[in-house]
């Protein structure tokens, strides 16, 4: 697992690297370039040094996920009051991107929590909202009760191959569509997700039907 994680962190770093080494060396020559094309390629190795930062960051984060020495700051916390905000603060950042937010809460629920933690797991499932989804689109975001559990749920209209391996979209660095290659994703957000939900002793998915796609 240690060989297939460096192997795949080499790989996410080379690419945005080798491309920031290129226009840096294009930059240094600079014979005959005008303006124009001088600041699209600063805007080019500025956007790739920005996601180099996101990956280093997110391995890190995950890395220390996945310490056994890793201890939860538990409280009590209304849930219900919390996945609200979360989204209160992504809706104007979705409705930009054409993704209009409903919600459905069944229940008043507190949860024994990580608060900064859990956090993460909603901002990263709405990011992937955000980077994926069809546009327009309508994301819905249910809360119930199944069999004793609070079950909560993020369903929307996706751009998503059908060569995507839905039960693999929680890997590391799984890449089984393009629109998972390019700068805007890490490839390590929802294994990010996986790991805090399991270290609260709880469990997330992915179904598709047909262009919807649900994490709960």
């Amino acid at each position: 697992m240690k060989n297939q994680l460096i192997s795949s962190v080499s790989h996410d770093l080379r690419t945005p690297l080798t491309s920031i080494v290129g226009y840096l060396d294009l930059i240094k020559k600079r014979e005959s370039m005008d303006d124009e094309t001088l600041y699209s390629y600063l805007y080019i190795v500025d956007s790739k040094a920005k996601y180099l930062t996101d990956l280093i960051e997110e391995l890190f984060d995950y890395t220390k996920l996945t310490s056994p020495d890793l201890q939860l700051q538990r409280n009590e916390v209304d849930m219900k009051r919390l996945l609200q905000q979360v989204i209160g603060e992504y809706e104007p950042i979705l409705t930009r991107e054409g993704i209009d937010v409903q919600t459905n809460f069944a229940c008043e629920w507190n949860a024994f929590i990580d608060v900064e933690k859990m956090v993460r797991v909603f901002q990263n499932l709405l990011e992937n909202v955000k980077k994926y989804s069809k546009k327009p689109s309508l994301l819905e975001v249910n809360q119930e009760i199944d069999e004793g559990y609070i079950v909560m749920s993020f369903r929307n209209s996706i751009n998503i191959s059908e060569k995507i391996e839905v039960e693999k979209l929680f890997d590391r660095f799984y890449r089984g569509d393009e629109s998972r290659t390019d700068a805007n994703g890490s490839g390590l957000g929802l294994a990010i997700a996986k790991q805090i939900i399991q270290l609260h002793q709880g469990e997330i998915r992915a179904d598709r039907q047909h262009n919807k796609l649900t994490f709960l």
